[in-house]
């Protein structure tokens, strides 16, 4: 091989080196460039989860707040003007159907009061607050149950109100819709994790045809404002089952 032979061999391996060496930084710099979008990206919809949930929360607290303001409201004024006016037409006769109207009425006022913002919660609990709502659905043919599977019978106020809140809206979507003759709920708590189940065996549903329920929807929205899930089972003629599962921490599973 001549020299100029050699000279072209080593120019042409030489080219050949600094294009592999081009090529091979274009890549590395193409995939941490992407590296770098993928993270961009991921801690975006990071932020936009957290934003979402934020949204949800402030949401639910808004009308919790609400709810709370209006059962107040309901009991200090219109229950009070109620019991002075029952007890205004003790001194007057024939007042006696009146009297009876007044006080249908001021039941009635009573369990508004309470479903909008059930005293027994805040000052029992959950086991207690599910017990006292068990036990007025229990009426006629239908037998509704609470098993309750945990030792600890306080939670975080926040979980609490949630899942008694989930646990309203279940039994009344089945009290109006299922025609169920057994409702039970099951509340259990296992690592660091409570689970609340439901079933009645009711008609049941197709789920395929209720993709947008806003029952549906907003339960799993309040689930997720804890950190927990909301799943759910049926089929026509199956029943409805569901489970809602939220974190509990040691130090804040009993209060007060």
């Amino acid at each position: 091989m001549s020299d100029t032979d050699r000279e072209i061999l080593n120019l042409f391996l030489t080219s050949s080196l600094i294009v592999l060496v081009l090529v091979a930084l274009v890549i590395v710099f193409v995939v941490n460039y992407q590296r770098r979008l993928w993270k961009h990206k991921s801690q975006l919809r990071d932020i936009e989860i957290e934003h979402q949930k934020d949204l949800l929360s402030s949401a639910h607290e808004a009308i919790e707040i609400t709810q709370k303001r209006i059962a107040a409201d309901l009991h200090d004024d219109l229950g009070a003007s109620i019991s002075t006016a029952k007890l205004q037409l003790n001194t007057l006769e024939g007042g006696d159907s009146v009297n009876e109207v007044l006080s249908s009425s001021l039941q009635s006022l009573r369990r508004i009061v309470n479903d909008l913002m059930p005293p027994t919660l805040a000052d029992f609990g959950l086991k207690s607050a599910l017990q006292e709502l068990v036990n007025h659905a229990n009426q006629g043919t239908l037998n509704v149950e609470l098993d309750w599977l945990s030792p600890t019978e306080r939670f975080e106020s926040k979980t609490e109100l949630v899942l008694y809140r989930i646990a309203q809206e279940l039994l009344n979507n089945s009290l109006k819709h299922s025609e169920a003759s057994q409702i039970s709920f099951t509340f259990t708590e296992d690592e660091g994790e409570a689970q609340l189940a439901f079933h009645d065996n009711g008609k049941g549903f197709d789920p395929q045809n209720v993709k947008k329920n806003v029952g549906l929807l907003n339960m799993a929205s309040r689930a997720q404002v804890i950190g927990g899930n909301f799943s759910y089972r049926t089929g026509p003629n199956q029943g409805f089952s569901a489970q809602v599962s939220a974190p509990v921490t040691a130090n804040a599973t009993l209060h007060g």
